[in-house]
């Protein structure tokens, strides 16, 4: 039985035996004339209705004396049977998409071998220790653990953001595709607050069955790190994470032939598996614009959306209130009529009647849209709305809602469960996701993922869950909408 998650019958059971109450007792407790009825929810052989009708009248009847603890087990393990363990976990980890993941676990250093590590507690710390070098390459197979993926986005993020000073750093991470739903699902987030880096690649291939095969298995949960030092020493450490959060290190291999080494063995896994985004060749600022505009059309003609952002998306502004934005020098640029009959075409699809919309924003984000002026998607050339013109776009957005039921706006009931990813949700066949720290200017802002398993779970997700439990519904966000402009 999992541990943390049971289904109705094992929850059941562990409910009777924690009063004492045996199969016989409930029936007559119940007036349940065969046994076999209980038997085989307490199997979980009955169908998900038939338990269902039973969880109302063990609620109704009340015979085990439950407590509001009891209560929630036996709904939540309703939903387990409901959908499948793997279902039901790979659900709740999709809470991570909205969700904040305040609690990160460290792992914690136990072995130096080749030397001393003073100071170093954690696999953060010796990620700080390398930001003295002056070139970092970094291999990892596997490794998606919350302390590693963290200490490793704050590494790049240091690092792009240092610019003229900051020594290269690169890291590469080899996963192996994994089996079951919740694992996927799982792989995909953890790896989110990290795959928005220019300088990190991730490659998925097949898990490997065999150590004689030449994948992944020799060196699965490894980090190799190959350094450069500020006076040319080349030096390499070798990590291993192990699987109760603790990490050893072979510290500071010398020599050349060794990276040689660790870096051909590392390049010819990267040949046998693929990356799992692409970096688009840098352009011009505008001419990407204008690509992203247009790929953005062509997808938003075809497929049904559903947008989950802090604010509204820019393509929903009314044409009036862009132009009115624009300076003399854009409107001058060539790109200008190309972005201008772009946008006239997502607004028009945006608006178009028979069209489903639904947009999924937080209470702060629109009021931080008021008084900065600014959404997050915003055109970097243009200048902030003023505050008329702000409340103008919401009016508008209200204007269009109304007119058109498919075109739907709700606002999260808590902002604090919303982190700084953007999603959109073409039907049920492209997730693409952005990350709002970012902007135009890093030409491979977004990403597109295409698991059709997955996308399918999170378009459910949001239908059966997110939008009825953790929003306010249609009508009761246009109000606070209507309210936030009056």
């Amino acid at each position: 039985m999992d541990k943390q998650i049971a289904t109705f019958g094992e929850t059941l059971s562990s409910i009777m035996n924690s009063k004492k109450t045996s199969v016989t007792k409930l029936c007559q407790m119940m007036n349940i004339k065969s046994q076999t009825t209980i038997s085989r929810i307490l199997k979980d052989s009955s169908s998900y209705n038939k338990t269902l009708e039973f969880y109302a009248d063990l609620l109704r009847i009340d015979p085990l004396e439950t407590n509001e603890y009891d209560r929630a087990m036996l709904a939540d393990a309703l939903e387990v049977n409901r959908y499948g363990k793997d279902m039901y976990r790979a659900r709740k980890e999709m809470l991570y998409f909205i969700n904040k993941k305040i609690n990160i676990r460290q792992l914690t250093l136990v072995k130096v071998y080749g030397g001393e590590l003073p100071g170093i507690k954690t696999f953060a710390d010796l990620a700080v220790s390398y930001k003295s070098c002056a070139s970092l390459r970094i291999c990892a197979v596997n490794c998606i653990y919350d302390g590693v993926i963290s200490a490793f986005s704050e590494l790049l993020g240091d690092n792009e953001n240092n610019g003229e000073g900051a020594g290269p750093v690169s890291i590469e991470q080899f996963i192996q595709t994994e089996t079951g739903l919740y694992n996927e699902v799982h792989q995909f987030i953890s790896l989110l607050p990290i795959i928005s880096f220019k300088n990190y690649c991730c490659y998925r291939g097949p898990a490997s069955n065999t150590l004689t095969d030449e994948r992944a298995d020799p060196f699965n949960n490894y980090v190799c790190v190959m350094k450069k030092s500020r006076g040319g020493e080349i030096l390499t450490d070798i990590i291993t994470i192990n699987g109760d959060a603790t990490f050893s290190v072979l510290k500071d291999v010398p020599g050349q032939a060794v990276q040689d080494f660790y870096g051909d063995y590392f390049n010819k896994m990267r040949s046998r598996y693929y990356p799992i985004k692409k970096s688009p060749e840098p352009k011009p600022f505008l001419d990407t614009l204008v690509d992203i505009s247009r790929h953005l059309l062509s997808l938003e003609e075809a497929w049904q959306q559903i947008s989950i952002k802090p604010d509204f998306c820019f393509y929903s502004i009314n044409l009036e209130i862009i132009k009115k934005m624009c300076s003399e020098e854009v409107l001058n640029d060539p790109h200008a009529e190309q972005l201008m009959d772009l946008h006239t075409k997502r607004y028009a699809n945006y608006c178009k009647n028979g069209r489903l919309h639904t947009g999924i924003y937080t209470r702060q984000g629109i009021k931080d849209f008021i008084e900065t002026g600014r959404l997050t998607d915003h055109l970097p050339m243009l200048r902030p709305f003023k505050r008329k013109e702000a409340l103008d776009v919401i009016r508008n957005l209200i204007k269009i809602s109304e007119r058109s039921p498919l075109n739907t706006i709700h606002i999260l009931k808590n902002d604090i469960i919303y982190n700084r990813y953007q999603y959109v949700l073409l039907n049920s066949n492209i997730l693409n996701f952005s990350d709002s720290r970012t902007d135009y200017e890093y030409k491979n802002y977004e990403y597109i993922i295409n698991s059709q398993h997955m996308i399918k779970v999170f378009h459910e997700f949001i239908i059966t869950d997110l939008i009825p439990n953790h929003c306010y519904t249609r009508e009761e966000s246009l109000a606070m909408l209507r309210e936030l402009i009056k």
